[in-house]
């Protein structure tokens, strides 16, 4: 898709100019409610404010790292997260919306050295309502402190910046027809702290990484171009069944690396709310990720299978909520030549209130995440090369509700996170608490 790529390329400063963001003001537009809603703001001007200071995530994590028990890098810590948090609209006459978000925090912990940072997210989202067509335009700029989403598994330095431009067209009360287009970019930062990491991309045994001093930008700074398609039918009130089509063309920067790829997707599923104590959604699709890098000769195995989401929330009583999450994905990988891991995950969570005041959470998450190609370089608990890697990642966790006044509520959460790998360099365990929810000032 070389035009389409220089397209919205070209787009891209444009897009940035007229807004900027969109993660965390993401609400789903329907024709009743097309712009996005702040609860409990205040007029200030021609805006709607809503300012708050946060205290969150306080608690204790004895592995910050996610390194194994006897890795030298392995780090005990007290953390918290303060800073204040902006929401703000404004409407210009009745078709028009600007929407904007900027959450500053202070993420620290004590006792740790050198990772303490200020974490800025900016969001913002431009609405305009033309009879049956909502255009939506939308942009991000974030620098975070985290752990990138891969089996790296450190904390480094991510600047993500994106743009999208989102048309909804809404055909009678029962179809709507969704396009979308969006250009992100990812950059990180910081050196790999650990010898885990084992990039052989052409599979001759040559490994970048580990002790070589490689910095994970090397291999997941990315562009990325999205094109998307979703067409939805209302058979009855709140029920929807949709079908959704994406093309995703992924660019690496770093050469070596010799990881450009596509990834295609399209997926049938259901939405569904039949009574006020039970809702959920499913996806069911046909996904492929290929390399597409021209100069690599000896490409890794594309992913050709299935894909699945399922959502299912119960609420049986007044008191309570149940959860339960299913997930079969594909996801980028950058152990050795590996183009993606296969992850399959399940979960259950439940929220359960004693009384007016007091209540009880816990949870269980599994993740199961599988290699399709042979090492050629990391080793097993024998000595040998030559096998598919696999891992298995638990978190169990418990602890107590807090429902300090309505529509605020605190959690206290003590949970245990294992991970087991036939790579025996990827062994960790966590024991941690924290605190969910927010002390909002």
């Amino acid at each position: 898709m070389p035009a389409v790529r220089a397209l919205v390329r070209c787009a891209l400063p444009v897009l940035l100019l007229v807004a900027a963001a969109g993660g965390a003001l993401a609400q789903t537009p329907t024709r009743d409610r097309p712009f996005p809603e702040i609860d409990g703001a205040r007029r200030w001007g021609p805006f709607l404010v809503d300012l708050d200071f946060l205290i969150e995530n306080v608690g204790y994590d004895d592995n910050v790292f996610l390194v194994p028990a006897d890795d030298p890098n392995r780090r005990t810590a007290w953390t918290a997260r303060v800073g204040p948090e902006i929401r703000a609209q404004s409407h210009f006459g009745r078709r028009i919306v600007l929407t904007l978000h900027d959450k500053l925090v202070r993420e620290v912990f004590f006792g740790v050295d050198g990772i303490d940072a200020n974490n800025n997210e900016f969001d913002g989202r431009l609405d305009v309502l033309l009879g049956p067509v909502l255009l939506s335009t939308e942009g991000s700029w974030a620098t975070t402190r985290q752990r990138p989403l891969s089996e790296l598994d450190q904390r480094v330095r991510l600047r993500r910046t994106a743009a999208r431009q989102t048309a909804y067209l809404f055909l009678g009360g029962r179809t709507d027809l969704v396009a979308s287009a969006e250009v992100e970019r990812l950059r990180y930062s910081d050196p790999d702290l650990g010898a885990r990491f084992f990039v052989d991309p052409d599979g001759d045994g040559t490994v970048l990484g580990g002790n070589q001093g490689v910095t994970i930008g090397t291999a997941l700074d990315r562009d990325r171009i999205e094109l998307a398609g979703e067409l939805g039918w209302r058979p009855r009130g709140r029920t929807r069944l949709f079908a959704r089509w994406e093309a995703r063309d992924h660019d690496f920067l770093s050469d070596a690396v010799q990881r450009d790829s596509e990834d295609r997707r399209l997926s049938v599923g259901l939405e569904f709310r039949p009574q006020a104590s039970i809702s959920g959604r499913i996806a069911v699709g046909r996904a492929r990720l290929e390399n597409v890098d021209d100069t690599l000769a000896n490409k890794p195995a594309p992913y050709d299978g299935t894909v699945v989401q399922g959502r299912l929330v119960l609420r049986p009583t007044g008191r309570g909520r149940i959860t339960l999450l299913g997930e079969r994905d594909v996801r980028f990988s950058t152990f050795e030549r590996n183009l993606y891991y296969v992850l399959d995950r399940r979960s259950i969570a439940v929220d359960w209130f004693l009384g007016r005041w007091l209540g009880v959470q816990f949870g269980a998450d599994r993740r199961d995440l599988n290699w399709p190609e042979r090492t050629t370089v990391a080793r097993d608990a024998a000595g040998r090369t030559g096998f598919l890697r696999e891992d298995r990642i638990d978190d169990v966790y418990g602890g107590f509700l807090i429902q300090l006044r309505s529509g605020l509520m605190l959690g206290l959460r003590f949970g245990r996170r294992v991970r087991e790998s036939n790579l025996p360099a990827a062994d960790d365990e966590q024991n941690y608490w924290s605190t969910t929810g927010s002390f909002r000032f």
